[in-house]
């Protein structure tokens, strides 16, 4: 079994490219920790190295790598340089001759990957180790250099069979060197991780390919996190063993504890952690000198992180006093290349450009605020101005405004997006002294038509001197006045309402009091008086009522005449004395007028009729005295002191007119258990305080006569008032509706 690698480092490129001097720098690193017995165990033979090599120099290399090997021989390629990729998105790896025509790549001039790929494939070897340490773009940033690359799938351009591909970044990012470092990040760590032996993770002194790029991926990411390494294993080429370690080294051990510590906390330990690595020194026995060289190449990334950060945030703060702020397109284009150029991520300044910026931000944001304020100002003045005119052009039409006028402008309102709030004092200004001149005119006016009103009153009541009835010459002169004064019907109702009213009514009486002498009065109708009769009623018949049967003792009117109170086969006559008006009238002259008395006729007692023949079974009333049983209906719900009324119950009428009423007062009995509060029943339970005190079940009765079970809860005071509802009295007229049953707690001690 052999070990071959290809080391090909390109540091010098034709105009299109920038220099990268770290990439020769590179090879020679990685060709040291190759060699190494006690690490890479290559032969010095089986290396070739390759620097600033042509395109044909390269691919015969390449050849040279892949043919005529075994099954289990290790090859491993590395690459350091550009990588580029062409219109059809195919990689290509740069030589020192490679260059672009019109921004594009010359393809003769680099080394397509599918020479490397084709060559891979016809090799017997399947354990085959790919490092590219390049990317695939051509930005470049002052200070740091940028490997080319646009997009393009690595794996599945090199993949296959047992093989393992290490790539720097992935295919969208940048890969990059660090100003002052000798050798690329990527590269760097990977020497790093075979040459102090910390890529050994699981410390069983052999260090796999994917062991070697867990731990430069780290550690690239602790200094630049921007940069994202990317590992492509296939099949078992990630199980690859590409070196050795010393795993029982004791700086090893330590650089592991250090890097564990160190890892947790973002390059910081705790007085805790500073500790435990003090005392796994002492246990290792390492000098502090070992100690902290250890230390500082552990924590080296990590204060380069921060050295980045500092420095972003002095820029930054640079910016905030010579630049303009916001900051315009290409500043922050500028700001945006130089966060790439210290491989910065966006998440790793936010709290820089939070803290730095907040200030201005908030002063950019208030004067934004002011100008934005100060412009809505002036245009809603602008629009009560506007609207201030077309008010004062809608008051050339005349005041008070139409509500034609008012309506146009509400829509002018709205339009301009003006409340009534805003308004309010425009129209207070401008309509308040047309509204004062509006109402002294209307003051003046008033006063004429009052005038009008009082010469034509006075004008009726000279005209009424003469008499009412008015004749037509009257009201002819009347007329014609009215018609002078310029009023009309309406103006003048009210004065003829209130001076012909009484003029009128007393015209009226004089007109009935002549038609009641002169003509016969009909007979008023007497309708039978009404009855009261007391009822005492059990306090459930008040509750849920039911039929009552009753007696009374009341007048009917007699079978046998009618209620006329003649005698079968006759019939009353009308009285010749006050024929038939029941009244008797005398009339008194004296030297004042006439006065009438009227009196009730003493021969037929003011009923206008005389019976001559009475009827024998009522003595001519016309009602006879009787008793009988009633059978009435209590409805749910009554209380006492309710009066019941039982239409034409009560005592006949006179000569057959309708009979009075029936008036029913009932009375309640109280209960021993039971009170009533409306449509309400109250009751009283008693319960012990232990019973008060932790609550319980008990079983009480109701007026339906079933018990239920009332809950009392844990904590009830004395005299509290349980409820249950719809247990109570039935609505009166709407029986299904029931008040509640109300449950007073008395607690004996």
């Amino acid at each position: 079994m052999a070990k071959i690698a290809l080391l090909i480092g390109v540091s010098e490129y034709e105009l299109d490219f920038n220099p990268l001097p770290c990439a020769v720098k590179d090879v020679e690193a990685m060709q040291r920790v190759l060699v190494n017995p006690e690490m890479g165990n290559f032969t010095e033979a089986d290396i070739t190295m390759l620097k600033n090599p042509q395109r044909q120099d390269i691919e015969d290399a390449i050849f040279n790598l892949f043919h005529n090997r075994q099954k289990h021989d290790l090859l491993l390629f590395y690459f350091s340089g550009h990588g580029i990729k062409d219109d059809r998105g195919k990689l290509h790896l740069s030589t020192c001759t490679t260059k672009k025509l019109n921004g594009k790549l010359v393809t003769p001039s680099a080394v397509a990957g599918s020479v490397l790929h084709d060559n891979m494939n016809d090799s017997r070897s399947q354990r085959i180790v790919i490092i590219l340490d390049c990317c695939f773009s051509g930005a470049i940033a002052q200070g740091m250099t940028v490997k080319d690359d646009n997009s393009v799938n690595v794996q599945e351009q090199l993949g296959g069979k047992g093989r393992a591909i290490l790539t720097s970044s992935t295919s969208t990012q940048y890969s990059f060197e660090q100003e002052g470092s000798e050798l690329s990040i990527y590269t760097r760590y990977l020497v790093e991780g075979i040459e102090k032996g910390a890529a050994d993770k699981d410390g069983d002194g052999w260090i796999s390919v994917d062991e070697l790029h867990e731990y430069a991926s780290s550690k690239v990411q602790e200094a630049a996190p921007a940069m994202t390494p990317k590992f492509y294993p296939v099949e078992e080429g990630s199980k690859i063993l590409l070196a050795k370690s010393h795993k029982d080294d004791p700086k090893v051990k330590y650089r592991k504890e250090v890097e564990s510590r160190a890892k947790q906390n973002q390059g910081k330990f705790s007085i805790f952690a500073r500790r435990i690595i003090d005392l796994k020194r002492d246990e290792l026995r390492l000098s502090l000198g070992e100690a902290a060289i250890i230390e500082e190449e552990v924590l080296q990334p990590y204060r380069e992180y921060e050295r980045k950060r500092d420095e972003y945030e002095r820029a930054l703060q640079e910016a905030t006093i010579n630049e303009e702020y916001p900051f315009n397109q290409a500043v922050e284009q500028d700001l945006q290349e130089y966060q790439k150029y210290l491989v910065l991520r966006d998440e790793d300044i936010s709290s820089i450009k939070q803290r730095v910026l907040a200030q201005k931000q908030a002063e950019y944001e208030r004067q934004q605020l002011k100008r934005v304020l100060a412009q809505q100002k002036a245009e809603y003045e602008n629009k009560l101005q506007r609207y201030e005119q077309e008010l004062f052009n809608a008051l050339k039409a005349g005041y008070p405004l139409d509500e034609f006028v008012r309506d146009g402008l509400k829509n002018f309102q709205q339009f301009l997006g003006l409340g009534d709030e805003d308004i309010a004092s425009i129209e207070q200004q401008v309509l308040v002294p047309k509204q004062a001149e509006y109402e002294r005119q209307q003051q003046q006016q008033k006063a004429k038509y009052e005038h009008k009103l009082h010469r034509y009153e006075q004008e009726l009541c000279n005209a009424l001197k003469a008499g009412y009835p008015l004749d037509d010459f009257a009201y002819t002169v009347l007329q014609n006045f009215q018609q002078f004064l310029g009023l009309g019907d309406e103006d003048i109702a009210s004065i003829k309402q209130r001076v012909l009213a009484p003029k009128e009514a007393e015209y009226e009486r004089q007109q009935q009091e002549s038609k009641r002498l002169n003509q016969q009065q009909e007979k008023i109708i007497v309708r039978g008086d009404d009855l009261k009769l007391d009822l005492k009623l059990d306090f459930w018949e008040a509750i849920f009522g039911g039929e009552k049967e009753i007696r009374i003792s009341h007048t009917e009117t007699c079978d046998i005449c009618s209620g006329s109170g003649s005698k079968s086969g006759t019939r009353p006559r009308t009285c010749s004395t006050c024929s038939g008006s029941g009244q008797k009238r005398r009339v008194t002259r004296t030297p004042f007028g006439s006065f009438i008395q009227v009196s009730t006729c003493f021969t037929c007692n003011g009923t206008g009729m005389v019976i001559k023949d009475k009827c024998n079974a009522c003595d001519g009333k016309g009602a006879n005295q009787v008793t009988k049983k009633l059978k009435i209906t209590i409805p749910a719900g009554v209380d006492n002191r309710m009066r019941l009324r039982v239409a034409n119950e009560g005592d006949a009428g006179q000569y057959g007119k309708p009979s009075g009423d029936l008036y029913i007062y009932l009375f309640v009995n109280e209960d021993a258990e039971f009170q009533r509060d409306g449509i309400n029943i109250l009751s009283n339970i008693k319960i012990s305080q232990l019973q008060a005190t932790s609550g319980c079940r008990l079983q009480v009765n109701t007026i339906d006569g079933s018990s239920v079970e009332l809950i009392i809860p844990p904590g009830t005071q004395p005299n509290a008032v349980m409820k249950l509802k719809n247990r109570g009295v039935p609505h009166l007229g709407n029986p299904t509706s029931r008040g509640d049953h109300l449950i007073t707690v008395q607690i004996v001690t």
